[in-house]
């Protein structure tokens, strides 16, 4: 799992930005492999909900082991993708922006555990699981307004970006 989603994250992200680079007139854009986040789109609550639906109504263990295997690797190109944008939008900055990721990542991870127990009691796995897919739909589509304005955003900051690696708060070059 871990193999197919490194490829998927790293490998098919290089090549997806190389293609889309030519496109852009060999100007290669970080924005560029969020596009990867398109199969995400539609794998991950897909997978929840053969999970949810399937648990829900007794399927063969077989569909189980795919709604999970769906949404692993969601889950593991979910977090390599952004990590990718994050360095290739502030190379200088991407020790401190990682450990910010994964402390925000961390935190929410911590209170969805404690939310999910309630959440699963009271609706069942069935709704459950279909609401967390939608959900998931929902976070994995903002994709789209960092393709759109992800570049003025990284611009907006350049000024700041800048301060912070002139202060030596970045790594040192």
């Amino acid at each position: 799992m871990l193999i197919g989603s490194g490829l998927w994250a790293g490998k098919a992200g290089d090549v997806l930005c190389l293609k889309l680079a030519r496109r852009n007139g060999g100007i290669r854009e970080p924005e560029q492999r969020l596009w990867l986040f398109l199969l995400n789109l539609f794998v991950m609550p897909a997978g929840l909900i053969l999970w949810g639906v399937g648990a829900a109504h007794g399927i063969s263990w077989g569909g189980l082991v795919i709604g999970l295997g769906m949404v692993g690797f969601c889950l593991t190109t979910g977090g390599g993708v952004p990590i990718n944008y994050l360095v290739d939008s502030y190379k200088d900055l991407s020790g401190e922006g990682l450990i910010t990721m994964i402390l925000i990542r961390n935190t929410m991870s911590f209170g969805f555990n404690y939310g999910i127990t309630p959440w699963l009691t009271t609706c069942g796995i069935q709704n459950t699981l279909v609401a967390v897919g939608m959900l998931a739909f929902g976070f994995t589509a903002t994709f789209f307004f960092f393709v759109k304005f992800g570049k003025s955003l990284r611009r907006a900051s350049a000024k700041t970006y800048w301060k912070y690696i002139e202060k030596g708060i970045g790594a040192s070059h």
